[in-house]
């Protein structure tokens, strides 16, 4: 049996709990409007780039920007396949993005967001090869072939066969 004494003691112990409620933030202003510019890639060994890029200024009807995304995909995928890397504001405008196969052709863009969502990317998409095609060649007739192959194609382009 709950004497009275108890039941008070039981009360207070339910009413001392702390209740955790998680709100969304609502947001009147847009994402960001410009998308970053100035967009460069540079090899840093087989399987990692670095991206380096602007800032992106936003305006007062915009929200303050949180950070960058570099979004990487492969060239032969959708855009839905990329891998985003994430730079906070506050450190450099620059990602190292790693683990990239050597010899497979990617596409590459950047965009700002913000509490406003996604804004806009960096446009048009950077398309970039780790490593030089002809260092995957195995010998000397398989580059051979490869070069006679592009002159037999710019021919083909420019209408002289």
């Amino acid at each position: 049996m709950v004497t009275p004494d108890r039941r008070r003691s039981l009360a207070g112990s339910v009413l001392t709990k702390t209740i955790y409620i998680i709100f969304t933030e609502r947001t009147y202003r847009k994402a960001p409007q410009k998308p970053p510019s100035s967009v460069l890639i540079n090899g840093l060994n087989p399987d990692t780039i670095q991206v380096t890029w602007r800032y992106v200024q936003p305006t007062l009807e915009e929200e303050p920007i949180k950070g960058y995304k570099v979004r990487v995909w492969e060239s032969d995928q959708d855009m839905s396949t990329a891998n985003d890397t994430i730079i906070e504001i506050g450190n450099t405008l620059e990602a190292h993005i790693t683990k990239l196969t050597p010899g497979k052709v990617y596409k590459l863009r950047v965009l700002a967001y913000s509490n406003g969502g996604d804004g806009r990317m960096s446009s048009p998409a950077k398309t970039f090869q780790m490593g030089s095609p002809e260092l995957f060649l195995t010998n000397t007739a398989s580059k051979n072939s490869a070069v006679c192959l592009s002159f037999v194609l710019l021919l083909r382009l420019y209408g002289i066969i």
